[in-house]
């Protein structure tokens, strides 16, 4: 098995592969201890099953390490693509090992990593935290995303790993979206903002990408642009108001570049009302289709637990709601969750239909209501850090400690 270890103090994507349960190790990997192997986190007759894992002594006399997820997906139904990381303490921050890699789930064999990945500069050390690491859906594209302050308020996102996306503006604000049409960003609050383009580009790895994004929009929570490329030099915009969901076509004149704003205008595609007060508090979340043709997304008021689901197909130009002021009950500090392609919405609850506080469920909820996605109470042990709902089932990343927190463990689950 070939194994290449790439990895630094600094804010930077490792490529590399690591003991798993799946997969066979080399008597010299760097990170392989003799007798250290994951444990199962799953309880007799689960109805889910673990389809990769790996432990780490991890810690030293600063302290114990850490293990957490960057991201991961699944390429034609076949294929587990995996970026994660461990920390080191030490005299000043701790210091990130990062591991990517991916895994035949047929085979159980490790898979070699496309020549061109990672090919792009490493980060700069930032004060602003860790870098966001994202797969395009259901590939083997990563992309890296920091944010930087530039002059007291422009901020600027700089791409690294496989892809090269670099852009600036005003008041950009939320997570991004890397998606199948463009590199987008979530929108909460009131600023000044611009759209710009950037270096064009072909999909693939190691490549460049066209990139729009949308900026913060007045009484504005989700607002993103997306290059339709079903059509030439369609860019769509997707944005939710105080009572609508609004679906517009941009046609632009000049870009905007930096302070400089674009020139477009505006013809309404399609749109729906809502009834969702948009609060302090309320996140937005989106799934794809495999092809991309169909984007479902989310409007969640994580301190009500209150959801409201939409789907847009981009092909047919159809906008729906499927489901409206939805509670999401059985749930504690730390919900997880995911969407299918019409809207329905698998989350992470307490056990017993919410009744056990010491056990984890997956919940699937519909417009008819609710009921269990899987076995009830599955796990023995660990902490749910992501769920996605890919090829019609749930996958979960589950991180756990062993023998007091020296050695940490990733697996990746999958409903049966």
């Amino acid at each position: 098995m070939n194994q290449n270890y790439f990895f630094s103090s600094m804010l930077v994507i490792g490529l590399a592969s690591m003991l798993s349960c799946t997969t066979d190790k080399k008597d010299d990997d760097p990170y392989v201890t003799p007798g250290i192997s994951a444990l199962s986190v799953l309880n007799d007759g689960s109805s889910y099953e673990t389809v990769y894992d790996s432990a780490f002594i991890n810690g030293n006399n600063f302290g114990p390490g850490t293990i957490d997820l960057d991201d991961f997906t699944v390429e034609d139904n076949a294929v587990l693509h995996l970026a994660y990381y461990t920390t080191q303490p030490s005299q000043q921050d701790p210091i990130p090992i990062n591991f990517r890699f991916s895994i035949d789930l047929n085979s159980g064999t490790e898979l070699e990593l496309p020549p061109a990945s990672g090919q792009f500069d490493a980060f700069p050390i930032s004060s602003w935290g860790r870098p966001k690491y994202h797969f395009f859906p259901y590939s083997n594209t990563l992309a890296g995303v920091q944010i930087t302050q530039l002059n007291g308020y422009m901020f600027n996102y700089i791409g690294s790993t496989d892809v090269k996306l670099e852009f600036e503006t005003a008041g950009i604000m939320g997570d991004p979206d890397l998606s199948y049409r463009n590199f987008v960003v979530n929108h909460v609050s009131t600023s000044y903002g611009a759209f710009s383009k950037a270096s064009l580009g072909f999909e693939g790895i190691g490549a460049q990408y066209d990139m729009f994004f949308g900026t913060r929009q007045e009484g504005h929570s989700l607002y993103c642009v997306y290059k339709n490329y079903l059509y030439e030099d369609e860019f769509i915009a997707i944005s939710i108001n105080t009572d609508s969901v609004l679906i517009d076509r941009l046609i632009y004149s000049q870009y905007g570049s930096g302070m400089a704003n674009p020139v477009f205008t505006t013809q309404r595609k399609t749109q729906i009302r809502h009834n969702q007060p948009i609060a302090y508090g309320t996140q937005v979340n989106r799934h794809y289709s495999q092809d991309g043709s169909v984007m479902t997304f989310s409007v969640f008021n994580e301190n009500a637990f209150i959801i409201n689901t939409y789907r847009y197909d981009f092909a047919s130009n159809t906008l729906t709601q499927n489901l409206s002021n939805i509670a999401l009950d059985g749930t504690g500090i730390g919900l997880d969750y995911d969407l299918d392609e019409e809207g329905n919405v698998y989350y992470t609850g307490y056990a017993g239909n919410g009744s056990n506080t010491d056990g984890v469920s997956v919940y699937k909820r519909t417009a008819l209501g609710k009921e269990l996605a899987g076995s009830d109470d599955f796990m023995i042990s660990g902490k749910v850090v992501r769920l996605k709902f890919l090829n019609d089932k749930v996958y979960l990343a589950v991180t756990a400690s062993q023998s007091q927190n020296s050695i940490h463990q990733i697996s990746i689950i999958r409903q049966k």
